[in-house]
């Protein structure tokens, strides 16, 4: 009868270790879990930052492309504005 106490006060702590390796075992994964979702998280921020940088530089990249479409079209006009004035 003494051993069988023994032995199920034996299997008690060790049921009792288990639970608590499962427990700590647990807190780790939930540790790396919020740690990869705060990862992924601030990865998501960062895309999108350059997302907004691509759209902004392609807006100054249109604008600078209008910008020289004028000054071309402005100087074609002067040009033959000049050879004009010079016909006459």
């Amino acid at each position: 009868m003494k051993r069988l106490l023994r032995e199920n006060e034996e299997l008690r702590l060790w049921l009792r270790q288990a639970r608590e390796e499962v427990r700590r075992a647990k807190d780790e994964i939930g540790k790396k879990f919020d740690m990869k979702e705060q990862i992924i998280s601030e990865k998501q921020g960062a895309i999108e930052g350059l997302k907004n940088v691509i759209v902004k530089e392609r807006e100054v990249v249109k604008k600078l492309n209008e910008d020289i479409l004028r000054t071309k079209k402005s100087k074609i006009e002067n040009q033959k504005g000049d050879q004009h004035r010079q016909k006459r």
